[in-house]
């Protein structure tokens, strides 16, 4: 998630997707469990913001983690080096993912799980640890690293093709991506992330792509408000198809053609609100703006950090406001304290750890 060279356009596309995965994750007071979900506060007192709240969430979950990937691809280009050392490269690369996501699994995220009641009464530590953490079968937003470090390695170890600066060699790669996304969807859930892996690679590549070809691919703003009107008319297309999808008069030859449209429109909306944003921040100089920056550098540790806040916040809240006195106002306000605290603590977190390195 951090890059050696900064980039403003990078830098606030960082920030954004950041921001947005935060968001994204606040945007229900409910505490997940592993059998399904509390929800005392939305069906206690019919409170009208949730459903505006899970809009929201529709909204940022139709883009975000594409757009997040792609700028990964990209930074992957622009740090790449035909000369480097492979080996060490990619150890440190895999390093600075499957590190903090061991740590973080195994010291913050599965302890806080336990006490906010998501196992079963009887659980098994090791099981856990086992399923959850190594095989990674049940991670929530930690899948995100392990797909990264696997993707990357793909890459590193197929980087003459992947690198190639060959149109028919790029084509080649792209499409063999876009198999690989749609394949993704008709696999069972396999360990270690692989089916995400699968999905993902296709966006990691394009970023890629974009990078490699930057200088041809500066359009303007122009262009991002066309593609603006390309999502909305592709998120409410793929809306539509998902409410009929959950009909069941619908005949099996129906609904294969309804999921291949589903998966073709899917891939228009991720794209398009990706460039979107690319576009639109295209060209932008390094941030100034201390508190951008300060996002920027905290990134990756307020990705690492943020839905432990968030939990554990949430049961605080559960053990001291009963349902009955949960009205819109409280509920959105304190989200918004939630998120606050997602973003001030990892932040502060960051700076110390930046510290701490710097004496070392």
């Amino acid at each position: 998630m951090g890059v050696r060279k900064k980039d403003g356009c990078y830098q606030r596309i960082r920030v954004l997707a950041t921001l947005l995965v935060v968001i994204g994750h606040i945007c229900t007071l409910e505490l997940p469990l592993k059998d399904g979900t509390t929800s005392f506060y939305s069906t206690a007192n019919n409170l009208y913001i949730t459903g505006v709240l899970e809009f929201v969430k529709k909204i940022i979950y139709s883009f975000h983690m594409p757009l997040f990937v792609f700028l990964s691809g990209a930074v992957f280009a622009l740090t790449y080096k035909e000369s480097a050392n492979f080996k060490s490269w990619t150890i440190k690369r895999i390093k600075k993912l499957m590190v903090p996501y061991f740590i973080v699994a195994i010291i913050l995220y599965i302890p806080t799980r336990i006490v906010c009641g998501y196992y079963d009464t009887g659980i098994n530590i090791i099981n856990i640890i086992c399923n959850d953490v190594i095989l990674s079968k049940d991670i929530n937003y930690l899948w995100y690293l392990v797909m990264l470090s696997e993707v990357t390695l793909i890459v590193i170890l197929f980087r003459k093709y992947f690198m190639s600066s060959k149109v028919k060699t790029q084509l080649i790669v792209l499409v063999t991506c876009l198999i690989l996304s749609t394949i993704r969807y008709v696999l069972p859930e396999m360990p270690f992330q692989i089916n995400r892996t699968l999905e993902f690679l296709l966006w990691f590549y394009i970023g890629i792509l974009v990078q490699k070809n930057r200088d041809k691919l500066c359009l303007g703003k122009n262009y991002s408000l066309i593609l603006l009107f390309v999502w909305i008319i592709s998120f409410f297309i793929h809306s539509a198809i998902e409410i009929k999808l959950t009909q069941t008069d619908l005949n099996y030859t129906m609904l294969l053609i309804l999921k291949l449209i589903k998966m073709c429109i899917r891939l228009i909306m991720e794209g398009s609100a990706s460039f979107c944003i690319f576009w639109f921040f295209e060209g932008s100089d390094e941030v100034k703006n201390k508190w951008i920056s300060v996002l920027d550098s905290s990134s990756l540790t307020i990705y690492l950090l943020h839905p432990v806040i968030i939990m554990l916040s949430k049961q605080v809240i559960h053990m001291a406001i009963p349902a009955k006195y949960m009205s819109n106002i409280l509920y959105l306000f304190l989200l918004a304290m939630v998120l606050l605290l997602s973003i001030l603590i990892p932040c502060n977190v960051s700076k110390i750890l930046r510290k701490k390195s710097q004496k070392i």
